[in-house]
């Protein structure tokens, strides 16, 4: 078996029988503290949606995150475009200001968001064909696309509220539905309704 080294930037990736192995992403854009991320990731989504596929990866770069596990989107129906990104990064920063006047009034850290990043395929892994036919799945990912870069959150999750508001379980619950309450008149108040 014949591996090939070849040397990047600051990183060395491996090829086996000069295939590549990693799916790897560019440079994310910077994070608004001056940190950026790329990732290696997995061949095969841990899961697939209509929408998106999620894999599960590992920041490398600048700050503070490198070498934490990340979950990396991709779109399922389509190529990723940087544009495709722009509404869930929006959307999260509206929500960190949520959660940071939403703290405030309370004087403690209850609500927390994170923001993703969004980064470029830099290379697509060759065996991502074979690995289909072990874990099928729909995405085929692309060189130069756009992925979104997230902080991988593990545990169970639980649904406190439908889409439509209603609760699911109010004791539980008390606490997002007051977050809840809370950024629709903060909504209101900023405009942004």
């Amino acid at each position: 078996m014949a591996i090939c080294l070849r040397k990047d930037l600051n990183s060395t990736t491996m090829k086996i029988l000069c295939l590549e192995r990693d799916n790897t992403t560019f440079q994310s854009l910077d994070d608004g503290a001056g940190n950026s991320y790329r990732s290696s990731f997995e061949l095969f989504p841990f899961h697939e949606g209509k929408d998106h596929a999620v894999y599960k990866g590992m920041l490398n770069g600048t700050g503070p995150k490198r070498g934490m596990f990340c979950a990396v989107k991709a779109c399922v129906t389509h190529t990723g475009r940087e544009a495709d990104w722009w509404s869930v990064v929006e959307a999260s920063r509206t929500g960190r200001q949520m959660a940071t006047l939403f703290n405030q009034v309370l004087k403690r850290q209850v609500v927390r968001f994170t923001l993703p990043l969004v980064a470029q395929m830099n290379k697509v892994s060759d065996f991502s064909g074979v690995m289909k036919l072990f874990q099928p799945h729909e995405k085929k990912l692309k060189l130069k696309e756009y992925v979104l870069l997230e902080d991988f959150i593990e545990g169970t999750f639980k649904r406190f509220s439908s889409a439509s508001g209603a609760s699911t379980d109010v004791g539980e619950a008390d606490m997002t539905q007051a977050f809840s309450h809370f950024t629709w008149h903060q909504s209101r108040e900023l405009g942004l309704e």
